[in-house]
């Protein structure tokens, strides 16, 4: 049976791990700096994220494969966020088709996440 110190050691020792967890943690801010066609943020937001959950899918299962034009790091994913980097950087400023974004992240996503 614990005793009421080593229960408030333990609850203590819980409290402040949760609390440092949550302080260390890396909140991301999505930030459009382009047009995408004539949608909403929001609306480029879900584009982007259905986009890199397809890219992040095709990465993975072409790691299985051992083979395709880009793979998922081993360490991680492709995801929203690597998506919006690549979309900003090439077109801050600018208004662009779905076509235009597809294209030039299918053409910068083997030069950053090659297969091995």
């Amino acid at each position: 049976m614990m005793t009421s110190k080593r229960l408030a050691a333990i609850g203590l020792l819980f409290f402040f791990s949760a609390n440092s967890l949550l302080s260390a943690s890396d909140t991301w801010t999505p930030e459009v700096k382009f047009q995408l066609e004539d949608g909403t943020r929001e609306e480029t937001l879900l584009w982007v994220s259905g986009f890199s959950y397809a890219v992040n899918s095709i990465g993975r299962a072409n790691i299985a494969l051992d083979d395709g034009l880009f793979c998922a790091p081993d360490s991680g994913f492709i995801g929203s966020r690597e998506v919006l980097n690549i979309l900003n950087e090439s077109f801050e400023g600018e208004a662009i088709t779905s076509s235009k974004a597809t294209w030039e992240l299918m053409k910068k996503l083997p030069e950053i996440y090659p297969c091995n």
